[in-house]
């Protein structure tokens, strides 16, 4: 160790009391490669330091930093000696903290107790101002081979810093992804002697004009605000979000997205725990519930939710999935579903996975020339081929629904009007909007019955083909093309099955 000192001599006994010192008051070693102290301000240097929590070898040093200036007052110079010194301001560059994960009970056990000799109370100290500007602070998992949770602050000061109380804040964050900076402020302390992962922490946060596009598949400006509490290695997260123009690429339509979320950020796995989050748009809202997980063997983070609707409108839901900006459907909408997207590259529609039940009641076409179409099937559903078209007919829909890599697959799906019913099963394309559906169409009446003059004559024959009890009717249909010009037609290899 090489000491050295300009105006002033570092004496070896000062250099035992600074290592002695941090030794009691952070059950820590200390290493360093010199230390150096000017007389005017009275400022001590220090390169190189290294403090090792309990001189563990198993992780990494608790704290590693460049280079650390301690500005003294005049009146502190016996701390060399023997004193405890009034520090004004501690300057500190390159800072990194990694806290390791609480042991548990079972290792706390096996672990021998530390008997101190030294009965004096740990050296007390305040400092007026501290900076540490480019802090990189990280939460080992508990497992090994995870990534560790790491927050990057781009600027940290502090004011009235001691060990033995909670200490004010002021920090920004530099935010990955998505890319912004995140200001903080709230209070830290005091710290946990044993297990500096229970240090607890609290304050409110900002976050501002953060650009989605950096996550393929979705677009948008997002800002948050909230409020945090916890440990170190366990935060309890409480806030809002706002994206006025969020758009999902596939139905590129923009809305105006809210949210707001109860979140459990789990130090000790790397884990965010959603419990829950409410989002809102047009007049819809959706509660979901599930968390952000590290699986092991794949890099990156899954999202997992648990999806209930209770009152939403579908006209608000097929705004992410459908291009066209006149609604093809409104009406009430309730649904469940399960969620999950992996890590990954990759739009959005192809990487997320879906499964749930739907119900649209009284839903109603947007298209003028749908409703008509709709309102003339349920006519000839009802045997009332030449009775005045409806101006709107309300729709009943509702099945099982499977999305996975951009393909929807439905089952049990149901579609029904007045006089008539369609019973479904197939896939539909988001990209490309194809569709590719089998199924039966119920009728109310007899095929003959649908329609008039010599068409219907001819249909008679067909009757006991399709005929079921009560004079309804059964036909198997094929749906195929693509969304705006579907192809129905009847499916002969279903009629005459034996």
């Amino acid at each position: 160790m090489v000491i050295a000192a300009v105006g002033f001599p570092v004496t070896s006994f000062g250099r035992e009391r600074l290592v002695s010192a941090v030794k009691q008051r952070f059950k820590s070693e200390i290493h360093f490669s010199s230390i150096h102290l000017r007389l005017l301000p009275v400022t001590i240097t220090i390169d190189d330091v290294v403090f090792r929590h309990k001189d563990r070898r198993d992780v990494p040093p608790l704290v590693q930093l460049r280079r650390a200036r301690v500005r003294l007052g005049v009146t502190s110079l016996p701390f060399l000696l023997w004193s405890t010194p009034r520090v004004s301001g501690v300057y500190l560059e390159q800072l990194e903290v990694t806290v390791a994960r609480k042991k548990d009970a079972r290792e706390r056990e096996q672990q021998p107790r530390e008997k101190s000799k030294d009965k004096t109370p740990p050296p007390s100290f305040v400092i007026q101002n501290l900076v540490a500007d480019g802090t990189t602070l990280r939460v080992l998992p508990k497992k090994e081979g995870k990534e560790p949770l790491q927050f990057d602050l781009k600027s940290l000061r502090m004011n009235s810093v001691s060990l033995e109380r909670p200490m004010d804040f002021v920090a920004t964050l530099t935010n990955a992804k998505p890319p912004g900076l995140i200001r903080t402020k709230g209070q830290f302390g005091p710290w946990h002697d044993d297990e500096p992962g229970l240090t607890p922490v609290r304050g409110t946060y900002t976050f501002e004009n953060a650009n989605l596009s950096d996550f393929d598949g979705i677009e948008g400006t997002l800002s948050s605000q909230g409020r945090y509490e916890g440990e170190l290695e366990r935060i309890i997260v409480d806030g809002h979000t706002d994206t006025p123009d969020f758009m999902v690429d596939a139905g590129e339509q923009r809305v105006h997205l809210k949210t707001t979320f109860h979140a459990i950020v789990d130090g000790t796995n790397g884990d965010t725990l959603l419990q829950p989050v409410e989002a809102t748009w047009g007049n819809s809202k959706v509660v979901a519930r599930g968390g952000v997980y590290g699986i092991e063997g794949i890099k990156g983070k899954t999202v997992r939710l648990d999806v209930d609707v209770d009152r939403g409108r579908i006209e608000d839901m097929l705004k992410f999935a459908v291009k066209s900006k006149e609604p093809i459907l409104r009406g009430p909408i309730r649904y469940e579903a399960s969620l999950e997207i992996p890590p990954g590259k990759g739009k959005v529609v192809h990487k997320l996975n879906l499964d749930g039940v739907f119900k649209v009641t009284q839903g109603s076409f947007g298209s003028a020339n749908v409703r008509q179409k709709i309102g003339s099937f349920s006519n000839r559903g009802k045997g009332q081929p030449e009775a005045p078209v409806p101006e709107d007919t309300a729709s009943d829909f509702g099945g099982r629904f499977h999305l996975d890599q951009g393909l929807l697959r439905l089952s049990d799906l149901s579609f029904r009007v007045p006089g008539a019913q369609v019973r479904l099963a197939g896939s539909y394309e988001l990209l490309s909007e194809m569709l590719d559906f089998n199924g039966v169409l119920m009728l109310d009446s007899k095929v003959s019955e649908t329609t008039t003059g010599l068409k219907s004559l001819f249909l008679k024959l067909a009757d006991p083909l399709f005929s079921r009890k009560g004079g309804r009717s059964e036909v198997p249909i094929r749906i195929t093309g693509r969304r705006k010009d579907p192809k129905f037609n009847l499916d002969a290899a279903e009629v005459f099955k034996p």
